[in-house]
Parts: structure tokens; sequence; C-alpha cells
């Protein structure tokens, strides 16, 4: 046999040093693209993973320490994983509330899936292990009940509150979620901070959660413990922010609240201008007190745009959709917050106030009804309902809800509203009665005014509306659109009203 030249030998043994490391590399970036599930790529090939999570449910984290105390831990854990998980544009997250409903549930997955419409939910525990934090999570596919995507993730004390980012990327992986190269980033991110003011955080969202007067007291004074222990940690500015917009009412005043807010909300942004939660309150300040409006619209479009899973703020922002005369945008926006925090009463009521102003009176019904459904005691809910019927004239009914109202709750909102079914019955007595209870609180001055539109007293009404603009009252939002006002709106107070709160 012939021999080949020496050159062509040395040329073919390069080339195939060549395609052997060309083989090398593609065989490396397969195995990482294998081992880090891009694209959900491992999920499909093992048969093991999810393919294609679109919505999920982070159920609350079991407490394995099994010390009553320590709940808050665990809950502040769950919160953070699921504020973690919202900011994925593609996934579908339930929000805080909904999800917290199942704490002591004994529902099968399967059930707890289809109530709040997800393709998967996800189990999880934490335990604390003397300065050690461990997270287990498991994802349950909702279709076929398979469990897959068991983790465990376990890191110091001081990056507790870092390790439900890990643990959150690590369910978008194996989830096959799409996520941006931001999302990516955010996902990303790392937080560090003493045990102490870790302790004090956690325990102050469980305070807030709780919505006493007393305990959102007792959560800013936890959240300033934080602070004066690392100023310079914005998640905790945030969170003093969102306390002090919780000690606000729809049916007060705001001047003792809203300040502190707007100053604890610039601090956040100006730390962390990534921080949802701060543009989301930045946003509801400049909404319910300043009545900035195109300032409001800026910061709860960058808070859903950060978060796009932040039913809060997609609540807020349906608000200032309704206030700026864009009824159809604000009933999708309500919608959406719906579909993210299905059983949270406040969505709900919202979602119910949101299609009164937009005229739609039936779907109002509806969503008052799920709300009473969430929480049968709700005064709140049962008003909404009695108006939305009165609405529709259907007073045998609305009258009925009345009386539930007032039975499960006097405080001033109530009494107002209901005031203002028992003014449009005709029932004049016992409208005067009910306000009168009402404001000898702190009453909407907007419920108030469309008792007497109801009785036909406009120099009345437009007085509790003067009184509303002088203190800012948060309630005033729905001015412009609130059908119970509509005999006022020839009158030229009326539209000097709508032009000094600059909604022309």
């Amino acid at each position: 046999m012939t021999e080949p030249p020496q050159g062509s030998r040395s040329a073919r043994a390069h080339s195939a040093r060549k395609v052997a490391a060309a083989l090398a590399t593609l065989l490396a970036i397969a195995l990482i693209v294998f081992v880090t599930n891009v694209g959900g790529l491992r999920s499909r090939v093992t048969g093991g993973r999810i393919e294609r999570i679109g919505s999920i449910a982070i159920l609350p984290l079991d407490n394995l320490s099994r010390d009553p105390e320590q709940e808050y831990f665990a809950d502040g854990m769950t919160e953070a994983l699921i504020a973690e998980l919202a900011q994925v544009r593609e996934l579908r997250v339930i929000s805080r509330a909904s999800v917290m409903a199942y704490k002591t549930t004994e529902k099968p997955l399967a059930q707890i899936a289809r109530e709040l419409g997800v393709d998967a939910v996800v189990e999880g525990s934490i335990q604390r292990i003397g300065g050690r934090v461990r997270v287990t999570t498991e994802i349950v596919n909702a279709a076929t009940g398979r469990r897959q995507g068991a983790k465990i993730h376990e890191r110091d004390l001081k990056d507790a509150l870092s390790l439900q980012s890990e643990v959150a990327h690590a369910l978008v992986a194996d989830g096959g979620v799409p996520v941006s190269i931001d999302e990516r980033g955010r996902l990303a991110r790392t937080r560090t901070l003493d045990p102490e003011a870790i302790e004090a955080y956690l325990s102050g969202r469980f305070y807030l959660h709780r919505g006493t007067e007393a305990e959102i007291g007792t959560a800013i004074d936890l959240f300033e413990r934080v602070l004066s222990r690392d100023a310079s940690y914005a998640p905790a500015w945030a969170a003093l922010a969102e306390s002090y917009i919780s000690l606000s009412r729809a049916d007060g005043p705001l001047s003792s609240v809203m300040p502190q807010a707007k100053l604890a909300a610039e601090r956040a942004i100006a730390l962390d201008d990534g921080l949802a939660e701060a543009h989301g309150s930045l946003g509801r300040v400049r909404l319910q007190w300043e009545w900035d409006w195109i300032g409001a619209e800026e910061a709860l479009k960058r808070a859903l745009d950060l978060r796009p899973g932040a039913s809060d703020a997609r609540a807020a922002y349906s608000v200032l959709l309704t206030a700026t005369g864009r009824p159809d945008e604000a009933v999708v926006q309500i919608w959406l917050a719906q579909q993210q925090d299905p059983l949270s009463l406040p969505v709900n009521l919202s979602a119910g106030w949101i299609n009164f102003q937009a005229r739609r009176f039936d779907q109002a019904i509806v969503d008052f009804g799920t709300a009473i459904a969430i929480e049968p005691g709700s005064g709140l809910a049962h008003a909404g309902l009695a108006a939305s019927l009165a609405q529709r004239s259907r007073f045998a009914e609305a009258l009925r809800e009345a009386e539930k109202a007032v039975d499960a709750n006097q405080g001033p909102m109530v009494l107002a509203t209901v005031g203002g079914v028992y003014a449009a019955d005709g029932q004049a007595s016992m409208a005067r009665r009910l306000q009168a209870l009402a404001v000898k609180q702190v009453a909407c001055p907007l419920e108030i005014a469309a008792i007497h539109v109801a009785l036909n007293e406009r120099n009345e009404a437009f007085r509790w509306l003067d009184r509303g603009f002088r203190e800012r009252s948060a309630c005033m939002s729905f001015v412009r659109t609130d059908a119970r006002l509509d005999p006022l709106r020839a009158d030229r107070r009326y539209a000097d009203l709508v032009r000094r709160m600059n909604l022309r």
C-alpha cells in the first residue's frame, strides 16, 4: 500500500484534533444546558419534569421546628419566595393572601390547584438548624399528581433573604418557564442581613399582614429596628412605606400617614430602584394622597414591570384607570388581579367597586358575592352588594344585604354606603339616622354626599364633596365616575371640583 505524503498525514491529524475539540465543546455546552435545564431540556429528555408551567401556587412552607413562635419565619419565607417568582412575566403566581388560606387545610393538592386555577403547586418546608436555614421544595403537577423537582437548599441565617432567590431560580428552571435576561438578573440578586435584623424584618411582615391597627404599629416598630441596624436595607424601607399605607383608610383623612409612607418609599427606591413594592407604595401615595395621576401611573406601571404578579399594585392601577376615565382598562386590570389573588378579600372588594364605577353592576354583584363567600362576615362586602343591587332597583334584596352589613360592621364606610341604599329606596328617616351615625366617626365624604344626592339635597352633597377635597380623602378618586353622583354633573360646582382634582 502506498504511504500518503507526510504533509497530508499531518494535515489530517490536525483536522481530527479540531473536530475532537469542537465535539468536546459541544458536549460541554450540551451538558450545561441539560444540567441547568435551559428551555426545559432536561425536563423533556428525562420525562420526570414538568415541560412548561404557566401558573403556580407556592403553598405555605411547613415549619419543621414545630415551634409556634417560629411561624412568622416560615410565613415570611413563603411570602419572599412568592414575591421572587412574581417577577417572572411568563408565570402566573398566586399571591400571598390566597395561598395562606390553605395553611392548615387537609384538601388534596389536586383540589387546591383546581380552586386556584393553576398548573402546579409547590409543597415545601423550612427548618432552622443552629445558624443555618434549610428549605425543601417539590413541584406537584396538578393534572397528573406527579412529584418532581425535589430540591434541598441550605444557607447561613444571614443569607436567608437571598435563599428565596436560589429556590425561585430552581423552580422556574424545573418548570421550563422562559425567563428574560433582566428577570434572570433580578432572581440572582443576593442580600445579606445580620440575623437579628432578619428576625425583626420577617416578624414585622408577619404583624403587618395580621392587619389590625395595633399590629401594624408593631410592624412599624420592627421595621424601624431593622433600619437602626442597617439603614441601607431597602426592603425594610419599602415595608415601612407599606405599613403606613395600611394604616390609611378610604373613609378618612390621610395626612397622618401618607407623608411618612412617601418618604419611606422614596428612600427605598433611592437605595434599590428595582424594588417593585417600593414603586407600588409610591404609586399609591401619589394616587390616594397627592392626586398626581400621571406620577401615580408611572410608579404603578414601573412596579408591575418589575413584578407582573403584584396583585396589590394591579388593583391600585385599576383604581387609577377608573379615576382618570378609562373604565374598560380598569376592568381588565382588576380581573388580572383576581386571577393572581383569587381568595383575597381586598382584591375582590376592589373588583366589586371597580365594576360598580364602570356601571357593570351585574358583575359588581358577582364580585361582592365572591367577597362574601371568602368572608361571610364582611360588612364592607354586604354593603357593596347592597349598593349594587340598589342600582339594579332590586331594593328588597338590597335592604336584606344592608341589614347584614350593619349587623356585621358599624364602621363609617358601611353605615354611609348602606345609608345611601335606604335613601335611594325613599326611606329618608333611616338614611338620615345611618348618616348621623357615620358622621360621628370619620366618614367617607363621597358616600355621605351620595346620601344627600338621593335625598335631593344638592347643596349638602357639594358641602361634603368640598370637605373630601380639603381632606384629600382617598374615596374621592371615584368622584368622576360614581353613578350615584350623576344628578350633580350638570352643576358648575361639579365641573369646578373635577378641575381642582386635575381630573379633566
